[in-house]
């Protein structure tokens, strides 16, 4: 019997942007994010919110500013993020020795909030004010083609007119590095996708349910599987990367 087509999901790529940043620059980060043209964000958003989280918004609006698009135009737009085993340097800093010596009022509530799996998403969308969907995806190796795929349903049912991607994790620098000592990077790669468009010059994924590559304007297919292969454990993720380059790489 003949072997039915894998199915398939098309979409442009609008904008993306990537970036490492070590861990002791988060403080600051997090302390003055900018929007594009220069307004900045409730300083209360970031407050309490994840390493992953503050590198998430920061690689959107490093997308958003890169590709010259105006900061006020996602309000019905979509936010997809798949983070790594986000919130594992605050539970191992704070909230697991404040259980153990003192029970569960001893824990902070902001953390289910701030540490969630859907919390980088929600943080974005704060940021961007977008009142599409926002969803957290995976939470481990492999999040990111669900992410995508996800965003590429979405824009098939023509529910929301854009999505972002957001894939983020934690890499050691050295052996020694762990995310409860505040040392090691925080990568985070961000990508804007909306409908297919025939007159689009631009770059293109090919989303499947299993894979997606990335359709440049050139014509060469690259799976982009690991759009973010410099995040940790990326080995258990199949494929190459795509070209999206971090700013140590621009730098």
């Amino acid at each position: 019997m003949p072997q039915e087509p894998t199915p398939s999901l098309r979409v442009d790529v609008l904008a993306r942007s990537a970036l490492r940043i070590r861990a002791d620059q988060v403080p600051e980060l997090r302390k003055s994010p900018c929007t594009p043209g220069g307004a900045a964000l409730p300083a209360s958003l970031l407050k309490h919110a994840d390493e992953q989280t503050v590198a998430g918004i920061a690689a959107v609006l490093g997308a958003i500013e890169e590709a010259g698009l105006e900061a006020g135009a996602f309000g019905d737009w979509a936010v997809v993020v798949a983070p790594r085993h986000l919130g594992r340097a605050t539970f191992f800093r704070t909230a697991f020795p404040q259980f153990q010596a003192e029970g569960a009022w001893g824990v902070s509530p902001h953390l289910i909030s701030s540490l969630s799996l859907h919390s980088p998403s929600g943080a974005i969308s704060l940021a961007l004010k977008a009142r599409g969907p926002n969803l957290g995806v995976g939470g481990g190796p492999g999040g990111e083609v669900s992410a995508f795929l996800m965003a590429a349903m979405m824009l098939e049912a023509g529910s929301v007119p854009g999505a972002w991607v957001v894939l983020s994790g934690w890499s050691r620098l050295r052996a020694e590095d762990r995310p409860e000592n505040g040392l090691g990077e925080y990568l985070a790669c961000a990508v804007a996708l909306v409908p297919p468009r025939p007159d689009w010059n631009g770059g293109r994924l090919c989303v499947l349910p299993a894979a997606v590559f990335f359709e440049p304007p050139e014509g060469a297919v690259m799976p982009a599987n690991r759009l973010a292969d410099w995040m940790t454990d990326a080995a258990q993720l199949p494929g190459r990367p795509g070209p999206v380059p971090s700013a140590r790489d621009r730098a």
